[in-house]
């Protein structure tokens, strides 16, 4: 080789040599994550097809396709008689149908949640698939919207059915629906293509996908009269659960040494519990049922037995249960609720707690709140001090109404600014054998004067009706006033300063709380109104507001 001819060489076999050097190996990316879920491409025959007399409906989408629980997901209406074969290949989906079509009819096919891409499982949420065994696609339409009957917030999820006319009233428990839509987050719902007549309307919340009511605390919604395609109306439903004070027991058992849990199906208003074997001779027994009365917890001594028997009456019913006992109290799991993984701090065996004016008759009671319920309590190591004076107090307990909650009652005529209550070791006895331990307890009362007042008058409401009113925190009802049917007005006294909610119950029946609807009775819940804008309270500030019913509200100074 010349040598002219082997520099070149030479440096071309460097290049080469420096350029496999400097590239970097990057793995084939695959691309954007598809967020996209299947859409619709063609079918056999096509969308809104008429004159249909085959049993099959080819239709092909964008991607390849799966189907989630079709059978469960997927609703036709109106519905056949048995339930259809659905076959999957590739990108399409074959449906074919075992019995003959309605004639004259238009059908909607609605995925519901079943129709999702193989790949990353996006789902087309509602898809919907219209033909027509007739000459013409039904036009009917109908509209509405679904709300909660208490908080009247929108309704998510609820399953919106129409039904014959001509059906029974039972239709709900033993028929599926002809039509079926849901509702959005918004609560709105539309039925489109509807055979236009008249049809009974009836919501439905459930998990098991019966598209029939039957099971006990499943929400619902209905109108009573029966609606008409060719009304524009918009329909407003409010959902509720029924409240029959029935209850069946889904879980009961011992949790510790002297506590039982039992969890019901349903909603117990009311119930009692006895104790009937196992127990010691003049033991401790006491229950506590929840506000939603879906759970009760029954306190009792540490027993010998293995096992105890209870009986639980409610409305027109009774359930006995037994229970196998637990002797020792359960383990506590390391590193849960403090710094670097230690045991979970011990829940204080008695807490106090004090909130109000002088008068002590505002938010709650100052009162001891136990974790377990007292068994003996010596008064004799139990100091109150109003500006370091003993001052005298008594006591309000009931076992039965809330075991684990003692009340302190006392009078302040003096203008006291510091209290100290003082609780030495020993002062109660738990029902397990548990020993307080000595704490003090400072606290004082926000002076009178730092209140205020407010008063609420409905102006153009004409309906008489006694209400129930409430003002809330956060959710949670802090102070409620009744009024007689007369009445326009309400004023709540010396309320602590801050930003509140108000609510307002028609009392149809007067029984001072909020009453749930009935489909049996064919009634609807009692109407919960709130005020739009929240209350703004100033310290020694009062005000007045004048509610026009739907209106928002007008603040005088």
């Amino acid at each position: 080789m010349e040598k002219g001819a082997f520099i070149r060489f030479f440096f071309l076999a460097a290049g080469v040599f420096l350029l496999g050097a400097c590239a970097k190996v990057m793995p084939l990316s695959g691309g954007d994550q598809d967020s996209e879920p299947p859409q619709y491409r063609s079918s056999k025959p096509d969308t809104f097809a008429t004159g249909f007399a085959g049993n099959t409906i080819s239709i092909r989408f964008s991607e390849y396709i799966t189907l989630k629980d079709p059978t469960r997901e997927i609703f036709i209406s109106p519905p056949p008689a048995s339930e259809p074969e659905y076959v999957l290949s590739g990108q399409g989906v074959k449906i074919k149908f075992k019995d003959s079509l309605r004639k004259d009819f238009t059908y909607i096919i609605n995925f519901g949640k079943a129709l999702a891409d193989i790949t990353e499982g996006n789902v087309n949420t509602g898809y919907r698939f219209v033909f027509s065994t007739g000459n013409a696609i039904d036009s009917g339409s109908v509209t509405g919207f679904v709300s909660d009957a208490f908080s009247s917030k929108p309704a998510e999820g609820f399953k919106v059915m129409l039904y014959e006319a001509s059906v029974t009233d039972s239709f709900p428990y033993k028929e599926k629906p002809l039509y079926l839509t849901y509702t959005g987050a918004d609560g709105l719902f539309r039925f489109e293509n509807l055979r236009k007549g008249s049809y009974r309307l009836f919501a439905l919340k459930e998990e098991n996908n019966t598209f029939t009511y039957d099971r006990p605390g499943e929400e619902i919604s209905f109108k009573s009269d029966r609606i008409n395609t060719e009304d524009s109306t918009m329909h407003n439903l409010v959902s509720f659960t029924e409240s029959s004070g029935l209850f069946s027991v889904q879980k009961a058992k011992a949790v510790s040494p002297i506590k039982i849990e039992v969890l019901f199906s349903g909603k117990a208003e009311k119930i009692e519990a006895s104790p009937l074997f196992g127990f010691e001779e003049n033991t401790f027994f006491a229950s506590e049922l929840n506000l939603s009365g879906d759970s009760l917890i029954i306190w009792h001594n540490p027993v010998k037995s293995d096992s105890l028997g209870i009986i639980l009456q409610g409305l027109n019913q009774s359930d006995t249960l037994v229970i196998k006992t637990v002797k020792t109290e359960p383990a506590t799991k390391p590193g849960i609720g403090r710094k670097g993984g230690g045991p979970t701090a011990a829940v204080p065996f008695v807490r106090f707690s004090a909130a109000g004016n002088e008068k002590a008759d505002r938010f709650s009671i100052p009162h001891f709140l136990f974790n377990e319920p007292p068994l003996q309590i010596d008064t004799s190591k139990i100091l109150l001090l109003a500006d370091s004076v003993p001052f005298p107090y008594t006591w309000e307990y009931n076992s039965q109404t809330f075991p684990r909650k003692i009340n302190l009652i006392f009078t302040n005529p003096v203008k006291t600014k510091k209290w100290i209550l003082i609780c030495d070791s020993t002062a109660f006895t738990g029902i397990s054998g548990k020993i307080s331990e000595k704490q003090v307890f400072s606290f004082a009362f926000r002076p009178e004067s730092e209140y205020a007042d407010i008063k609420v008058t409905l102006e153009d409401s004409l309906t008489q009706m006694p209400r129930i009113w409430q003002l809330l925190k956060q959710e949670t009802v802090i102070r409620e006033l009744f009024t007689s049917p007369e009445k326009r007005s309400v004023t709540f006294e010396k309320m602590e300063p801050g930003s509140y909610r108000l609510r307002m119950i028609e009392d149809v029946n007067e029984n001072k709380k909020w009453d749930t609807g009935s489909y049996p009775e064919k009634r609807q819940p009692e109407k919960v109104f709130y005020l739009i804008q929240p209350l703004e309270l100033k310290p020694g500030w009062d005000s007045e507001v004048v509610w026009k019913m739907n209106a928002g509200r007008k603040l005088k100074k």
